[in-house]
């Protein structure tokens, strides 16, 4: 228990320091540091991602003793991790943009409004699965009160995808702005 403890602390502080990393790269105006830092960010925390979804993945299978269960529990997981890979191709391909200076393209836009939708997607999996394991264990009798949980997990998901749909919106109706004032120049 101690050692969770002190991984959660060193945890804690290396989410601090990257934070304060990304506000200090962000302010100083250095776009093409905060871009590769953001980039090499992006591939650990996936590559992390993706290993703890692998993990979850097994230790479901070999802890739950219930078939079914085991069943929801996997399909949420795959489709979680693909709604993951989604936003991480979306964001390598946004940031690969920036890299280039390409930034009123529609094609950002339109990648912006992927992962809005990806988060909104990814919040409709966890309730339905949530709703699912309720169904099951109302009906196995394991759990015989029907109970709805719903979590701030499901809320900040769906209020993410929500502002990056608003922002793709906006991105959208900019570059009609760009592109009228190309034609007029």
């Amino acid at each position: 228990m101690i050692i969770l403890l002190i991984l959660l602390i060193l945890l804690s502080f290396g989410v601090l320091a990257l934070a304060i990393n990304i506000i200090r790269l962000s302010q100083s105006g250095e776009m093409s540091k905060l871009v590769a830092f953001l980039d090499r960010f992006l591939n650990v925390i996936f590559i992390l991602i993706g290993i703890a979804y692998l993990v979850g993945l097994i230790v479901t299978f070999i802890s739950l003793s219930s078939y079914e269960l085991g069943i929801i529990l996997s399909i949420q997981l795959v489709v979680r991790a693909y709604f993951f890979y989604v936003i991480y191709v979306q964001t390598k391909f946004l940031l690969s943009q920036l890299k280039g200076e390409i930034i009123f393209e529609k094609s950002n836009a339109v990648s912006v409004n992927k992962v809005g939708q990806a988060f909104l997607f990814m919040s409709a999996i966890e309730i339905i699965a949530g709703l699912l394991m309720g169904v099951f264990f109302l009906f196995t009798g394991s759990n015989p009160s029907f109970s709805i949980e719903f979590n701030i997990d499901q809320v900040i998901l769906i209020t993410i995808g929500f502002i990056l749909i608003i922002v793709s919106l906006i991105y959208h109706k900019a570059i009609e702005i760009y592109e009228e004032n190309k034609l007029t120049i």
